[in-house]
């Protein structure tokens, strides 16, 4: 077995593709396109992609780890930082010890690109290689849910009995405030806006206008719809959201919400949440979610519309958050471990 770094060509390319195709089947993140766009056009430089090949088998590749660069503002700070996303390991070398052996790699590669940490979510079988590479875990993304058209969970007939209560969780329709779908590219207005609410955030993954371009406009496989708020002409919020089919249901999914602490009239955000349900509601979803960290102004506009904790028997899987501080100060380092200190959110990794 051979451990090496994606030399960027596109036989490796296609080996990466050959072994995520067979892990994950027709999910969007198995095409070329999104390979291209993920790995090769992200805004802050291209992914390291860490292979393992089986040396016996023509360097068939059984195993992939890749980071790519995600810049956290840390206390105001910028801080290169990568993120460790779309992993995949050949389901016939599993419990070898060669996903742990890939993942041992990544320290040196990223003190080679200056990346001074790497975050993450995992799943369980994921998660103890990790652990086992320098890894921390800060415990489980808080998982958001609310009930929309819930009827649409259900096959039929109960679908049609329960249809008569979906009218119970409508959102309200009412666009009072002047709601807008963004209709042009992101630009410095927005980045501006982020920029200033990160003094209240703590940690912050970067959103400059070309991140969030590449994230939501450019994504090559999915659709994403942005609302804006604005004070007459200055943007005071926004939510964006998706809507996405998961085991065979419609979902919606807030990936990121984020608005002005300094606005006194915190109806408005009620409102903002508001045209996104019934956004998801148009669309016969059947439950809304997100994440979004207790005590964030976020998180209590999120309950004031109705979301609540998931239960952990309907949670379909963990999201455990993962931190290797690498080579921060050591004040950066207890910041980066605290995850009350982190604004995370689904559109800080891409799942949905």
């Amino acid at each position: 077995m051979q451990i090496k770094e994606w030399d960027n060509s596109n036989d490796e390319k296609n080996e990466c593709l050959r072994l995520v195709k067979s892990i994950f089947k027709n999910s969007d993140s198995t095409t070329s396109d999104y390979f291209e766009w993920y790995f090769r056009k992200n805004p802050y430089g291209k992914s390291i992609i860490m292979l393992a090949k089986d040396e016996l088998l023509n360097d068939k590749v059984i195993g992939i780890e890749p980071i790519t660069t995600m810049n956290l503002i840390i206390n105001g700070e910028e801080v290169i930082a990568a993120l460790s996303a779309n992993s995949a390991m050949d389901i016939q070398y599993r419990g070898k010890g060669i996903f742990s052996k890939i993942i041992s790699f990544l320290p040196e590669k990223a003190s080679e690109n200056n990346i001074e940490c790497i975050f993450g979510v995992s799943n369980d079988n994921s998660l103890n290689p990790f652990l086992r590479n320098g890894f921390s875990n800060l415990g489980k993304l808080p998982l958001l849910i609310k009930p929309i058209k819930i009827s649409k969970k259900f096959n039929q007939p109960l679908r049609t009995i329960i249809s008569c209560f979906d009218y119970i969780w409508k959102p309200s329709s009412r666009n009072e405030f002047g709601i807008e779908i963004l209709s042009k590219e992101f630009d410095y207005e927005f980045e501006k806006f982020i920029l200033n609410q990160t003094k209240r955030l703590g940690i912050f993954q970067k959103r400059s206008k070309e991140f969030l371009q590449w994230r939501y406009t450019n994504h090559p496989t999915r659709k994403y719809e942005t609302f804006v708020l604005r004070n007459h002409s200055r943007i005071i919020g926004y939510i964006i959201v998706r809507v996405t089919i998961i085991k065979n249901k419609k979902i919606g999914v807030i990936l990121d919400f984020l608005i002005d602490s300094n606005e006194e009239e915190k109806e408005k955000f009620e409102n903002l949440v508001n045209f996104a349900l019934n956004y998801f509601w148009e669309n016969n979803v059947s439950i809304a979610i997100t994440t979004c960290r207790n005590k964030l102004l976020e998180n209590q506009i999120l309950r004031k519309t109705g979301f609540f904790n998931c239960p952990s028997f309907l949670r379909p899987a963990p999201f455990v958050f993962i931190v290797n501080p690498l080579k921060l100060s050591d004040e950066k380092t207890k910041n980066l471990l605290n995850y009350n200190n982190w604004f995370f959110s689904f559109g800080d990794y891409d799942v949905f």
